[in-house]
């Protein structure tokens, strides 16, 4: 066997595990049972999948000619799940604006601090510049550009935002001027309904077309008044769409994974299960808990620490043959459904790419002429809150010095002492389970026991530099929005 058959063969054996393995997540999911409740469509598609499997021995012959029709209706069945996928996001998205506008409500504040018994704090007794600089060093201390995003996105959404709407929308214009789409109006279009639907999920045409009974429910949490119940059902909710978002891409996971099985004309079932000991076996134990056998429960529990073990070994096959010879087109197409998952519908590449043509650039600044308009008319806290959540999910563009300023600033009003408490609790919890060391205490920083009048002007004296209007970097971060 030659190293490119190899490469082959490893992709199509790492490929039918992660179909097992995709399939008995779906089987496994609590809300799996209960999907004809949510969205009946989805649960078709459900059944049209679990039929595929049931078919796949009649699928996987020489010249079968259902083949090519099943592949247009997999091409199908995903873009489907990317409309419901991009619905729930968007669901759960304004699920988080709701809690995190009741969570910065004066009232439920004073009844945080009131609930944990902390009563005399002073600002001296929080440093929230040390804060500030350990938020800037985690960030920066980042060893490649996914990992700052990665750490940005973390923090962004907890720092309070005090920059102008003007300059906000001048820092949106420069990032997502960093996205690489194809020099096409079409994603550019796309491009901006992604962007639109991060910014407010309720701009995204799907919203209350799918799983309508999660918009009923968000509108039921926004007229209620207890605190407590309020939260108690968020949570239920939020959970539920994860659960359902789970399936989704169980399902689309599956589709990229089948797809794989039936690129090969002369691929047969017999073959495929002879790739590995376990392959046979693994068809027919998913088989008995599709079709609810007596000993399906069993199977079902025991199952998944065997697929684990089986993957790995399968992965390090498929990982040695992509580094052995120039990839074969097909195992690059193997390669490129292995890769796929519905979490790149929000994905941003940032790769260098050439200047854009004007139809394309007219879209991507009709969207920031259009965002700051929807700034203008938002609610003051609603906007802030909208604001601090989309600056963390488009590419982090800010310079350190630029990014240490922000974050400092978030925390110059120390009048207002217990929202800043809250926010850094917030963005200590971040640090804390990305197991971040702090600044040690011995280390030189500025000091936080000022008057508050002070603390803006001296922070701006002291930082100068920062401030300064240049070519390439011509943010003010400072200035009064409202």
């Amino acid at each position: 066997m030659n190293q490119q058959t190899e490469q082959l063969f490893s992709g199509i054996a790492y490929s039918y595990g992660e179909y097992i393995n995709a399939y008995l997540e779906l089987l496994s999911n609590s809300l799996f049972f209960s999907t004809p409740y949510f969205d009946e469509e989805t649960y078709q598609i459900q059944e049209e999948l679990k039929n595929y499997f049931l078919d796949l021995p009649n699928l996987l012959v020489p010249q079968c000619t259902k083949k090519e029709t099943c592949a247009t209706r997999l091409l199908s069945i995903r873009e489907t799940l990317e409309e419901k996928y991009r619905t729930l996001i968007a669901y759960q998205r304004e699920l988080t604006l709701l809690l995190t506008l009741k969570q910065n409500d004066p009232a439920f504040i004073d009844s945080y601090f009131e609930a944990i018994e902390l009563q005399d704090v002073t600002a001296s007794e929080m440093d929230f510049n040390r804060l500030a600089t350990d938020c800037t060093t985690f960030i920066f201390e980042g060893t490649s550009g996914t990992q700052k995003q990665k750490r940005a996105s973390s923090l962004l959404p907890y720092i309070p935002i005090k920059i102008t709407k003007s300059n906000y929308v001048h820092y949106v214009e420069k990032s997502i001027g960093h996205i690489a789409i194809s020099n096409q109006q079409s994603s550019a279009e796309y491009l901006v309904s992604i962007l639109k639907q991060l910014f407010d999920g309720k701009l995204y045409p799907g919203y209350g077309k799918h799983f309508t009974d999660f918009k009923d429910s968000l509108e039921h949490l926004s007229k209620i008044d207890q605190t407590e119940d309020l939260f108690e059902e968020a949570n239920l909710l939020n959970e539920t769409l994860e659960n359902c978002l789970g399936m989704l891409e169980s399902m689309f996971r599956m589709i990229c994974t089948f797809s794989n099985l039936l690129v090969f004309d002369k691929l047969e079932f017999n073959e495929l299960t002879e790739m590995h000991a376990a392959f046979f076996d693994l068809y027919y134990s998913i088989k008995n808990i599709v079709l609810e056998s007596e000993d399906a429960p069993l199977i079902l529990a025991s199952l998944p620490e065997r697929i684990e073990e089986i993957q790995k070994e399968l992965y390090e096959n498929y990982k040695k043959a992509s580094k052995e010879v120039a990839p074969d087109s097909l195992f690059a197409l193997i390669q490129t459904y292995l890769n796929m998952n519905m979490q790149q519908i929000f994905g941003f590449s940032t790769a260098k790419h050439s200047a854009y043509s004007e139809e394309v650039l007219s879209t991507l600044k009709e969207f920031t002429t259009d965002l700051e308009k929807m700034l203008n008319h938002l609610p003051m806290l609603e906007r802030k809150y909208r604001m601090q959540y989309f600056i963390s999910q488009i590419p982090f563009v800010m310079s350190k010095d630029n990014f240490d300023a922000y974050v400092h600033q978030a925390f110059h009003n120390l009048s207002h002492l217990k929202p800043n408490l809250l926010v850094a609790a917030q963005l200590t919890g971040v640090l804390e389970e990305n197991h971040f060391f702090p600044t040690p205490a011995d280390t030189p920083v500025m000091e936080t026991d000022y008057e508050e009048d002070d603390e803006a002007a001296r922070f701006i004296a002291e930082h100068a530099e920062l401030f300064k209007e240049e070519d390439d970097d011509p943010f003010n971060f400072f200035g009064d929005d409202e």
